[in-house]
């Protein structure tokens, strides 16, 4: 979790509430979870969230050292060009 903190994502007051909603099912599953873990469903939420998030950011640096300093990592320059 060392990454995500450094991102800024761990920091801070949490004040930004999120209405999330799930079929029945899936909020059971989500509790058995969070109850077995004995934590909240917003702690687990939080978690996931925040692990996805620090993927998706090595994922976007790997792009941006193979592509140059780019913010578009769906297709090179040269792809663009050519259409």
């Amino acid at each position: 979790m060392n990454e995500a903190l450094e991102a800024g994502f761990l920091d801070g007051k949490l004040c930004n509430p999120v209405t999330v909603k799930f079929n029945d099912n899936t909020n059971q599953a989500i509790e058995t979870i969070c109850n077995a873990q004995g934590i909240t469903v917003a702690e687990w939420l939080r978690d996931l969230a925040i692990k996805n998030l620090v993927a998706r950011k090595r994922e976007f640096h790997r792009m941006e050292k193979l592509w140059g300093q780019t913010k578009e990592t769906s297709a090179t320059s040269a792809d663009k060009e050519k259409a």
